[in-house]
């Protein structure tokens, strides 16, 4: 399966579209997917991290025979005749915005602005252009989801004391923003430590190394921490950031960092806004002078008002969980078979999972046939979400949910990077009707080259009946396997 991501970044630009679409890509390549880059020369200088993947001339791609399987396009300066054109080399087209301003032509586009409406993009898409809209579709790196836990737990014991805050203007920050915003964080004396998140190549990167250097005091400490691989875990040990309302602001919401956004492009006023509507920031404007004033009130009030900080951070991580990746891969792959397709399950999901399990007899073939109680229910369900090794998925047939899916991670075995365990449930009104079957074929576009186990008690002649047909080869003591080489025998027969 290929991949072809079009996007770029540069000082004027930022870092945040080639950022989210690294995200995606890293994930469907832990599923086997191979990705493709079509990016700027300063998009290498910019994000050198970019080359784990392989680059291909923007210029040039057209010209190829490379056909992708999907093609992700993100970037304000990429419009519609780039996406036109771009459909040419792909079988499917998707689209990375944040602004209903322009027209698409594309098959999907996700949207991860809080508050969004698809139908703000009703006339900016095809009739059959699938909308996901809204923070729940946030693109963050997965270890955002690990660290929300304890990110949460950490802020409600720290009880709105502020000892440690991050400033956050992107990663290149032409401007030198960062620069303004230190003056006013050494004027107001507080919190104790203040860290400038920054890459290396910024444009003004030693000129804030110098610039902390020389403000460092006895009772305030700056500092510049460059180029950092954990910054779920540096922002989960912060109580307050001053930023951009740009992507790092949906990460900062899901571990619950209450925030005073500045905004420092057009793109990210809708962003601030609707984050300070939700309480989980406070908007100070675009930046210029009165916006620094305004962040010299806000730190003042936050530093001697404890209950707001804590509000803010409650209200935070009520706007992203940091599972919107998760959300988007079925639906970039287009996990589907004929009528049949996954999406990712939440905890919206709830009610209708614990109603198909109160069914008689649908738990007879379980390794616990005893039916959940509710509060047994939302503790597994609650597990499951939260824990990177699992995937749970609801099955929909023409969007309606007909069952539930989900992988369990195995551990590692020699020649197979990835093997989960798959359980299945239908809907007892839909049973006998496919669904299982189209189910198993589905899956395999979200997880191309996993090796995937089935256990079956003896008695279950149905669901042995399904996994045979699925192309699974029985093994001993109930188990089935279906591995890389014999997926493609996952076809279709059987009404399950």
């Amino acid at each position: 399966m290929l991949a072809l991501f079009r996007c770029d970044a540069s000082p004027s630009m930022g870092t945040g579209h080639v950022m989210r679409c690294m995200t995606v890509a890293r994930e469907l390549a832990s599923r086997g997917w191979t990705c493709d880059f079509a990016t700027s020369c300063d998009t290498i200088d910019a994000v050198p991290s970019i080359l784990e993947f392989n680059r291909v001339d923007p210029l040039r791609v057209l010209d190829g025979e490379s056909a992708y399987d999907v093609v992700v396009i993100d970037g304000y300066h990429l419009d519609q005749s780039v996406e036109r054109a771009m459909r040419s080399i792909g079988d499917r087209c998707v689209v990375f915005d944040d602004l209903p301003n322009r027209d698409h032509d594309c098959d999907m586009l996700v949207d991860q602005t809080l508050g969004r409406d698809p139908l703000e993009y009703k006339d900016r898409v095809p009739d059959y252009c699938k909308v996901l809209a809204g923070s729940s579709y946030a693109l963050l790196r997965p270890e955002f989801h690990r660290w929300r836990s304890t990110a949460i737990e950490r802020r409600s014991s720290r009880a709105g004391r502020i000892d440690r805050l991050l400033v956050s203007m992107g990663g290149t920050d032409a401007d030198n923003v960062a620069g303004a915003i230190l003056e006013v964080l050494a004027d107001v004396g507080s919190p104790a430590e203040v860290a400038v998140l920054s890459n290396s190549t910024a444009a003004h990167f030693e000129e804030l190394v110098d610039r902390c250097r020389s403000l460092t005091t006895a009772e305030q400490t700056f500092s510049v921490a460059a180029d950092v691989a954990d910054i779920a875990e540096v922002m989960t040990h912060a109580d307050l950031a001053v930023g951009a309302a740009g992507t790092t602001s949906w990460e900062r919401a899901t571990l619950g960092l209450p925030s005073l956004l500045v905004s420092t492009a057009s793109n990210q006023i809708d962003v601030a806004s609707a984050l300070h509507a939700a309480g989980a920031a406070r908007n100070l404007g675009r930046l210029g002078p009165e916006s620094l004033r305004e962040l010299a009130v806000a730190l003042r009030e936050m530093l001697e008002v404890p209950e707001r900080v804590k509000a803010m951070s409650r209200s935070a991580v009520e706007v992203c969980d940091g599972r919107g990746v998760h959300r988007v891969i079925p639906e970039i792959v287009s996990a589907t078979v004929g009528s049949i397709g996954l999406r990712t399950a939440g905890v919206e999901d709830s009610e209708t999972l614990f109603d198909w399990q109160q069914g008689p007899g649908v738990r007879r073939y379980s390794r616990n046939p005893r039916a959940p109680t509710r509060t047994e229910h939302d503790a597994w369900l609650n597990g499951v979400l939260n824990d990177a090794d699992r995937q749970l998925y609801v099955v929909v047939r023409d969007e309606a949910p007909v069952g539930m899916l989900r992988l369990d991670r195995r551990p590692r075995k020699q020649g197979s990077d990835r093997s989960f365990e798959i359980s299945i449930l239908v809907d007892p009104s839909a049973s006998g009707q496919g669904v299982a079957s189209a189910a198993l074929r589905a899956v395999r576009r979200l997880e191309p080259k996993a090796e995937i186990w089935a256990f079956v008690l003896p008695e279950n002649e149905v669901s042995r009946r399904l996994f045979l047909r699925a192309g699974y080869v029985g093994v001993d003591s109930g188990w089935f396997v279906q591995r890389i080489e014999t997926s493609c025998a996952a076809g279709g027969g059987g009404q399950v």
